[in-house]
């Protein structure tokens, strides 16, 4: 459907150059500064169309991981409304003092935040676990690649999926190297039902985890 969709809009963009704008080229009465100006206007809404429309489910953002920016974004999405579910590795990427407003978003849940970790050993994990959020520990079979989380607020549901493998490290002239983490935000219905159950399997067969007995 999207493809012919996008057929129709190109056919009808080259409809009206050809029929409503080309005539007016030789027309010495109509100023080419107005020509250019119409030509340029319906070349740049037929780009946006075809640029934007099949990625309105989806977005793209990069990170440097363990900055400010880093940690805004996360904080803001886990204090939307609604209950969020956290699934990674364990909670190093929390520790540190620019990640506290991360860590206080997701303990300002309490009940409403489930943390699903392989690695429960660290000190933020035991921190989330006094403030009342679920810690679930994953057995080695159901560890994935992947670091996501995910909110559910009624109907509404967004997911956002981190770079597989903590993302790429790339050096900025002679700097330190950093690692940049590339984010896909998501309301795409098989995506984010998907992660629900993913989530939901993972819940229900929970193993008991160190930070919760």
């Amino acid at each position: 459907m999207r493809w012919a969709l996008n057929v129709i809009a190109a056919a009808g963009v080259a409809v009206t150059l050809v029929v409503g704008v080309w005539p007016f080229f030789g027309d010495p009465n109509v100023p080419a500064q107005v020509l250019a100006t119409i030509l340029i206007t319906l070349v740049y809404l037929a780009l946006m169309y075809f640029v934007r429309a099949p990625r309105a489910q989806i977005e793209h953002v990069s990170l440097e991981r363990g900055t400010a920016r880093f940690a805004q974004y996360y904080a803001d999405f886990y204090r939307l409304e609604g209950s969020i579910f956290i699934f990674c590795e364990d909670t190093e990427w929390l520790e540190g003092d620019v990640m506290k407003p991360v860590v206080e978003a997701i303990a300002g849940k309490g009940k409403k935040a489930t943390v699903c970790l392989t690695d429960t050993s660290y000190p933020t994990t035991e921190e989330l676990s006094k403030r009342e959020v679920d810690i679930v520990s994953i057995p080695p079979n159901q560890a994935l690649e992947v670091k996501m989380s995910y909110r559910v607020n009624g109907t509404e549901k967004i997911l956002i999926i981190r770079g597989a493998a903590d993302g790429t490290t790339r050096r900025r002239g002679r700097r330190r190297p950093v690692e940049v983490n590339t984010f896909t935000r998501t309301t795409n219905a098989d995506l984010v039902n998907l992660a629900g159950t993913i989530f939901t399997t993972i819940i229900a067969t929970r193993t008991p985890s160190p930070a919760t007995k």
